[in-house]
């Protein structure tokens, strides 16, 4: 037997109880026939972000416009039968998937087995079906301007995923001067949370009209670059040998500098600091004595090739500069 999940009720589940009551009441006050639906409309147009829910309001508003202009014209032309209503829905689908509103599609069926059930073209009715969509899409517009701010559920996002930043790098460092092993399941978890934080923060974004209001995607974004680099880094790491004593320093020095690297990674802006260490530790290297061998040689490439992706991970990372929100 599965796990039961916690029971919520969130904000989008109150206004779309809210938005369906407010719809049937109105259009039941207007006079509407086939009021109910207007509950429905609100149902299918309360999305999570306001881009959304702009979007699935045009797309049903076109759909059932286009819908019902085609039922009332075959079904005045050939009659109001049902093997009319089939003729519709077998032209319609199409024509909707060519319009690209099919998002619509399911509205607008209901709306043409609206006039389907009329079995007559009048004014009256074309206007009622109008104003059934004008009240349920409304509604879930006005409803769909409140959205709550995400940014304490983003900065939670970013504090967890700093934190494992933070000990994947510290894990780098030991790895790099002790050999100790690295734990995997950190590495998938941040995917995981990067995935999810990415999604999260996009749909923060669609809930602004500017899209440079919101930065956290951007930032989740270069974190995920970074990752990749660390993972490359790792690669790197369970590549170097300890062949002589010269080298091991170095790798040690290289290796103190990932620890540090790991009390600096929050959002504060610390890169160029960083970076200028880091040209500092190459001088070092540099000047250091030459291999003596050819595995010498190679553990002295592979460690400059090393500081070359701890070199790129901080310019991703420059490049962003500091988190800003609202």
């Amino acid at each position: 037997m599965g796990v039961l999940k916690p029971y919520r009720i969130g904000y989008r589940t109150v206004k779309t109880a809210l938005g369906m009551t407010l719809a049937i009441i109105i259009a039941q006050y207007l006079g509407i026939l086939n009021f109910a639906s207007a509950g429905i409309l609100v149902a299918l147009c309360i999305k999570s972000s306001r881009t959304k829910s702009y979007e699935a309001a045009f797309s049903r508003l076109i759909a059932c416009v286009v819908g019902m202009t085609l039922s009332f014209i075959l079904f005045e032309l050939i009659g109001y039968e049902p093997y009319v209503l089939g003729i519709i829905i077998l032209l319609y689908i199409p024509l909707t998937v060519s319009l690209n509103i099919e998002e619509g599609l399911v509205t607008a069926i209901v709306i043409i087995i609206h006039c389907f059930s009329f079995g007559e073209f009048t004014y009256n009715i074309f206007f009622q079906e109008l104003l059934l969509l004008i009240i349920g899409i409304g509604i879930a517009l006005l409803l769909n301007l409140y959205m709550p701010s995400m940014n304490n559920e983003l900065l939670e996002y970013k504090t967890s995923i700093e934190k494992k930043f933070k000990s994947f790098l510290i894990q780098l460092s030991n790895r790099l001067d002790h050999d100790d092993s690295i734990d995997q399941t950190l590495i998938d978890s941040l995917v995981e949370e990067l995935k999810i934080a990415k999604t999260k923060a996009f749909i923060d974004v669609e809930n602004h009209y500017v899209r440079n209001d919101n930065s956290f995607y951007y930032y989740f974004d270069m974190r995920e670059n970074q990752l990749e680099i660390l993972r490359h880094i790792l690669l790197r790491i369970d590549e170097i040998k300890h062949h002589s004593e010269i080298n091991r320093k170095l790798n040690k020095r290289c290796s103190e500098f990932i620890k540090e690297m790991a009390e600096m990674v929050s959002s504060t802006d610390y890169t160029s600091l960083r970076l200028h260490e880091l040209y500092k530790l190459r001088l070092e290297v540099d000047k250091a004595d030459l291999p003596q061998s050819t595995e010498e040689l190679n553990e002295r490439a592979m460690l400059l090739e090393l500081l070359h992706d701890i070199e790129a991970y901080l310019k991703i990372k420059s490049t962003f500069g500091n988190l800003e929100y609202k």
